[in-house]
């Protein structure tokens, strides 16, 4: 099939569908996200850092739309809000040489989150989990949380 015919194909798909907002005209506020990437990566000075990309589900107004924060991994003050993080999502290391290996458990975590200005900075603050954590901790075997 040529490409034009796939144009043609797909020419009402494209009529019909709705434009999401530009993160960038994300506001303070309260919003509840889906974690859709989070990745590690180093920082232009050499220093790692954690970057997650989250997915604006509601309000429908910014529906879609990413909003983006990053956590340093480089002194006391940013791993405790980087521990608090992975708290809120339900994931407990024990050595933060863990973390490569439960970063898949952070994907299509839902959370509750604020956005707040401060100056020229952005913050995200995670507030709480809104999905069912349970099936991350619900042991089979004797089908019994296991605390």
């Amino acid at each position: 099939m040529s490409i034009e015919n796939k144009l043609r194909e797909y020419s009402v798909m494209f009529g019909n569908v709705n434009i999401p907002a530009l993160s960038n005209n994300i506001i303070d506020g309260d919003y509840k996200v889906r974690v859709d990437s989070v990745f590690l990566k180093e920082a232009s000075n050499g220093e790692p850092l954690l970057r997650w990309e989250l997915i604006v589900l509601e309000p429908s107004s910014f529906d879609g739309c990413m909003i983006t924060t990053t956590n340093f991994l480089n002194s006391e003050l940013s791993l405790s809000f980087l521990k608090r993080n992975l708290h809120v999502c339900g994931v407990y290391l024990n050595s933060l040489e863990e973390l490569p290996q439960n970063l898949e458990k952070l994907l299509d975590v839902i959370l509750m989150i604020t956005r707040r200005t401060n100056g020229k900075f952005i913050n995200i603050y995670f507030n709480k989990r809104c999905d069912d954590i349970t099936k991350f901790v619900f042991d089979d075997k004797n089908n019994e949380i296991p605390f």
